[in-house]
């Protein structure tokens, strides 16, 4: 099948799933022979500056933000118009599909709570606030790791700038009060807010 999408250094294999900006496909990176994943702006939003200025300010934030509870980056770049990030292939799933067959376990819950906690109160810690944390964010290796991921939307607690192109952001079931509201001064206690929904 044509996917009608390929980059000179990765073989594009399938999609594998689209959010509200992007699509995302599972490749080859012939380079270093290791299967990845490929995020890209959605060919209909391409043409407009808004979600490549958002794609891009993910990829710096991320970039900032080490630590092995937090998906990385291994590449970011343009291709013939195509914006993309590369990163690792999260086997394991989101934490949404899990919650597909059934509420976790106390056990379980607290374990994943334990390890994606002190990657977010470090975001918090460099007055960042991801402001989308919902179970589709948090992702799974193939070991079961989990890691949160799509930094989109993340904005400064010191800032009022929105890289959005207007109205709310983020995901509505899983927001806070002061978020919904549209508050600009919002900071890292919204995201604790949404990760106690979860």
């Amino acid at each position: 099948m044509d996917i009608g999408i390929e980059f000179p250094r990765y073989r594009v294999i399938e999609h594998i799933g689209r959010g509200g900006m992007a699509d995302v496909w599972s490749a080859r990176d012939k380079r270093l022979n290791r299967t990845v994943a490929i995020k890209t702006v959605a060919r209909d939003l391409s043409a407009d500056n808004e979600p490549l200025k958002l794609f891009e300010r993910e990829a710096q934030t991320i970039a900032q933000l080490e630590h092995p509870h937090i998906l990385p980056i291994y590449d970011f770049g343009e291709d013939e118009g195509s914006l993309f990030l590369v990163m690792p292939l999260m086997e394991g799933g989101t934490l949404g599909k899990r919650l597909e067959n059934g509420p976790l376990s106390l056990a379980e819950a607290t374990d994943i709570l334990r390890q994606i906690v002190p990657a977010l109160d470090m975001t918090h810690r460099l007055n960042m606030v991801h402001r989308d944390l919902k179970p589709d964010n948090i992702l799974f290796d193939g070991y079961g790791v989990p890691r949160i991921a799509d930094f989109g939307i993340v904005k400064s607690a010191e800032s009022s700038m929105t890289l959005t192109a207007g109205g709310l952001v983020g995901t509505p079931a899983y927001m806070s009060p002061e978020q919904v509201s549209s508050k600009k001064s919002i900071d890292g206690r919204s995201d604790i807010y949404s990760l106690g929904i979860i």
